[in-house]
């Protein structure tokens, strides 16, 4: 890349990491261009490179928006940074009796220490933020031993779009809740033709309640496709049982015989939050050494 571009894409890509742009809307080539101070052609070509590495798609005479991954995008982009993290692994154990590899391996150490004692200090609420930041470090520090500028290049982009899946997949289920929540009265009159006010009852308030489960639905598909992607295979077949038949079917036994037709509503948010405990245990499980 020419200086300009190479000026145009870090300056975006620092934005893109640092989550200044919203994946929901379109931004102007244009108007980057002139906050920049560059002309469109660097620019362009900016996008161009930013849309190659997977950052964003560009919208044709429109202009760009960050890009939106499906679940196939988030196992293929977990087994390039499994494939990455391995190789660097292999090198470091090599280097295991040298100076820099057991500087390396302290440093690598001392992160977890920090990352554990952030749950330690925090055993009810842990503080998931700076937990989320120490992984981020170690994974980075163990890949930056072999020295190579592009799989550094490579492998930041792909923990960019690993957070943005998980981000992506947090934003559409708040707004499908908030959407249904606010809008169950007219999707019930939609079906209700004869107006019987105690079906519309029941029906507005079996949506709201059944519609919750895709806050921990969310969190369940991302995170059966990571443990997928590391071949965890035990914790990737309980979650995939469990959210196929196993707990929905189970608490739609237990919680309708307890609560009736509210109960069975329940049972699909209740399911998919009991799997959640076992997608985020197994999640836990990968990353904690042996």
């Amino acid at each position: 890349m020419t200086p300009l571009n190479e000026q145009a894409y870090n300056y975006l890509q620092k934005l893109i990491m640092e989550n200044h742009f919203s994946y929901q809307e379109v931004y102007s080539e244009t108007k980057l261009s002139k906050e920049l101070g560059i002309s469109r052609t660097p620019m362009r070509e900016a996008l161009q490179c930013l849309s190659q590495d997977g950052y964003i798609d560009v919208i044709p005479s429109k202009g760009f928006r960050i890009r939106q991954l499906n679940q196939k995008d988030m196992k293929e982009t977990i087994q390039i940074r499994c494939a990455i993290e391995g190789f660097c692994t292999h090198c470091l154990a090599n280097d295991i009796n040298t100076a820099r590899g057991q500087k390396t391996i302290r440093e690598l150490g001392n992160i977890l220490d920090l990352q554990y004692k952030t749950i330690e200090d925090h055993p009810d609420n842990g503080n998931y933020e700076d937990f989320i930041s120490y992984d981020h470090q170690f994974h980075l520090l163990l890949v930056k031993y072999i020295n190579n500028d592009e799989v550094n290049h490579i492998f930041q982009r792909l923990m960019y779009l690993i957070k943005l899946t998980a981000a992506t997949s947090l934003f559409i289920s708040v707004l499908l809740i908030t959407a249904v929540y606010l809008g169950a009265p007219s999707i019930t009159a939609v079906f209700n033709s004869e107006k019987n006010p105690l079906l519309a009852q029941y029906a507005i308030s079996g949506l709201r309640i059944y519609f919750t489960g895709f806050l921990f639905a969310g969190i369940n598909i991302v995170g059966s496709s990571i443990l997928s992607s590391v071949e965890s295979a035990k914790f990737a077949f309980i979650v995939s049982i469990m959210r196929g038949f196993a707990a929905i079917t189970f608490f739609a036994f237990l919680l309708s015989k307890i609560f009736g037709l509210t109960g069975i509503w329940s049972a699909f948010p209740a399911a998919e939050f009991l799997t959640m405990f076992v997608t985020v245990y197994g999640l836990f499980k990968i990353h904690r050494p042996a």
